[in-house]
């Protein structure tokens, strides 16, 4: 990614392989910068970018926003695999669901079950939808995933629920802007599953940011460490967001948006917000590793802000566990992924 800024006007492109798209602030400095690309390299203009990668474009400029989609990827995933008519599920995953790796098929029956399924195929198609405009089944991507090697029928029929889900929810989208949605700030929300992981009772961590009313980074992972306490896993969730957030910062700067600080991250553990604006020692948390109190260095510069949101109102929690439809949809809501 590149950004070109002179007398105020900037144009900010980026590139993958030979293929360049970009966005101006005017008119008249896309023609310019088009021209200056014209005189380094033979280019031709495919007009206004409408579907990239597999990911549908739309502006909706008298309301100020743009959206994106991957409703066609994601019909083609479903017709590949006889899909296409599927019933329809409203969450990734069924509420309570255990997946582990005791699962592995281990008889006769499962292992011929499992000979011509294409598990890693499908993960993978899947995956690719997480990535770009999915944030929804990140949390069963990530847990899908650790099964890749040798997934036994349960895994199988888990991984098939998600393009149930995924077919009834093709509107899904990521949308910008908007009124009152202007802002480029990122502002987090962290969250953890204190053991979530039943084979090695691992927690799972998952953030959640948004810009301009829009996600623009998300992710889920299971931590590297056993965590002795929920407090434990909550506060290395928020150091983990705290390296994301300090990145993203950066981000904006190289491309001539830098944006005010504190940045802001919320999470809803009371006791591990409170140890990352405490610098004191405490007995309690000092076999935590050294690189987990980073955000601690973050807050005491200045640099991130730590505020409380009730668990209720925090849609990273929707990338840490299964959850029921009522409370999986409002999530989606709450980060514009859908509309009522």
């Amino acid at each position: 990614m590149r950004s070109h800024n002179v007398n105020s006007e900037i144009t900010i492109t980026s590139t993958y392989t030979d293929d360049v798209t970009g966005i101006s602030s005017s008119v008249a400095e896309a023609e310019k910068a088009w021209d200056e690309l014209g005189l380094q390299y033979e280019v031709k203009d495919l007009g206004e970018s409408r579907l990239i990668l597999g990911i549908r474009i739309d502006c909706d400029r008298a309301a100020g926003m743009i959206s994106l989609s991957q409703r066609a990827y994601i019909k083609r995933v479903l017709a590949r695999h006889g899909m296409s008519d599927c019933n329809l599920r409203g969450t990734p995953l069924p509420t309570g669901i255990i997946l582990n790796k005791s699962q592995a098929p281990t008889t006769e029956e499962d292992i011929y079950f499992m000979q011509d399924k294409p598990y890693r195929k499908v993960l993978g198609a899947v995956m690719y939808a997480e990535i770009c405009t999915r944030p929804d089944i990140s949390y069963t991507i990530a847990t899908l995933s650790k099964f890749m090697l040798n997934p036994g029928p349960l895994h199988w029929v888990a991984l098939m629920h998600v393009l149930q889900c995924l077919k009834g929810t093709l509107h899904y989208r990521i949308m910008y802007g908007g009124k009152g949605f202007t802002s480029l700030a990122p502002v987090g929300y962290v969250d953890a599953d204190y053991a979530g992981d039943t084979d090695t009772r691992r927690s799972c961590a998952g953030h959640v940011f948004i810009q301009a009313g829009g996600l623009t980074a998300w992710g889920t992972q299971y931590q590297p460490t056993v965590t002795l306490s929920t407090t434990e896993a909550e506060y290395m969730s928020l150091t983990r967001s705290a390296k994301q957030v300090q990145w993203m910062y950066s981000a904006m700067d190289e491309v001539g948006f830098p944006q005010p600080k504190p940045a802001i991250l919320k999470g809803d553990n009371r006791s591990a917000n409170a140890l990352a604006k405490n610098t004191k020692h405490n007995s309690r948390v000092k076999h935590i590793d050294i690189r987990h109190h980073y955000v601690r260095e973050r807050v005491e510069e200045g640099d991130i802000v730590i505020e409380h949101v009730p668990s209720v109102d925090n849609p990273a929690d929707l990338f840490t566990k299964p959850l029921t439809r009522a409370i999986h949809h409002g999530h989606c809501l709450a980060l514009h992924l859908c509309e009522d």
